[in-house]
């Protein structure tokens, strides 16, 4: 019997040598002994508990920053971030505005590129109407609205920034723009966005960060980069290219939605969808979003915050 015992051993080694003499784990298990159960997890990138129903993994266990919540349809976290608003008062029939004014708003907005919302504003006024024909819902009038708001100097164009009218001073304009950068905001937004068909949807949030009193409206407005229409004073003529136009409101009030009617506490977070079926006359390809929130005093609406996706 003693001089078996090396072969058992040597056996018993090839059998090491094979298998590592342990018990295999079944298909699919993940302890050894019995199956797991895989389940879909979301991505939760802002950290709410909540997650994003279009990220998943379906497997045992919960990836690091993962939940099985689904219901999270704004999945980035809202900075305490300011982001000044800058617009150019523009009309199609006004050659100042396709000549100087041209490189004049070039030079308001390539400063704020990722960092501001801007957009050209083609209201009444030195108007063909080609832009305000177009408009992405016209019973809510916000191209004019928005021009009749802040839109105070009477001659095309004028560079607005934050809701003050700065006249022909692009300058002063940046200057205004720049000021708002430096500060933190009360209340900050962010959005999502997606395009099925001609159906787009715009999930919009925005968090508050400090106690405000007061009436508070989230809009969300449609802007399209390079859409092709005549211009008076600019060399391409019928064939401009033109910059940033605002295409409209998302909602029914060209001001969006209140979200405050008197007052709310810091860390309150407040969520709308807006759908609409986009104009077969847009270029779905040169589309940004904006988000604006406006603080409502009597029936003036004054300039709090952006969220842009133009960068």
């Amino acid at each position: 019997m003693k001089k078996l015992i090396p072969v058992l051993l040597v056996l018993c080694t090839g059998l090491f040598v094979m298998s590592g003499c342990k018990k295999e784990t079944p298909s699919g298990g993940n302890d050894g002994t019995t199956p797991c159960e895989k389940k879909d997890w979301y991505q939760d990138a802002d950290g709410d508990g909540k997650g994003n129903p279009a990220v998943k993994v379906n497997q045992c266990d919960a990836p690091a920053g993962y939940v099985l919540d689904n219901t999270d349809l704004i999945d980035n976290e809202v900075m305490q971030t300011a982001t000044p608003l800058l617009i150019k008062f523009t009309g199609e029939t006004c050659p100042p505005c396709g000549g100087w004014g041209w490189e004049a708003f070039e030079d308001l907005y390539n400063p704020f590129v990722g960092k501001g919302l801007y957009w050209a504003n083609y209201g009444d006024g030195f108007s063909s109407n080609h832009f305000r024909g177009q408009e992405l819902n016209a019973s809510n009038d916000a191209i004019d609205k928005i021009e009749n708001m802040f839109f105070t100097n009477g001659a095309k164009p004028t560079f607005s920034a934050n809701g003050k009218d700065f006249a022909q001073s692009e300058t002063n304009a940046i200057n205004e723009g720049n000021a708002l950068l430096g500060t933190t905001p009360d209340v900050s937004a962010v959005l999502t966005h997606s395009i099925e068909g001609d159906e787009l949807t715009v999930n919009a949030q925005a968090k508050f960060f400090n106690d405000v009193t007061g009436k508070y409206y989230m809009a969300a407005y449609l802007i399209e980069d390079k859409p092709v229409a005549a211009q008076s004073g600019h060399a391409d003529g019928a064939n401009t290219a033109h910059h940033h136009v605002l295409r409209g409101s998302l909602s029914d009030n060209a001001w969006g939605d209140e979200i405050v009617e008197t007052s709310t506490t810091a860390g309150t977070v407040f969520e709308k969808t807006y759908t609409v079926t986009i104009p077969t006359t847009y270029d779905k390809a040169h589309l940004d979003y904006g988000i604006v929130i406006w603080k409502r005093t009597s029936n003036k609406y004054e300039f709090v915050n952006a969220y842009s996706t133009q960068n």
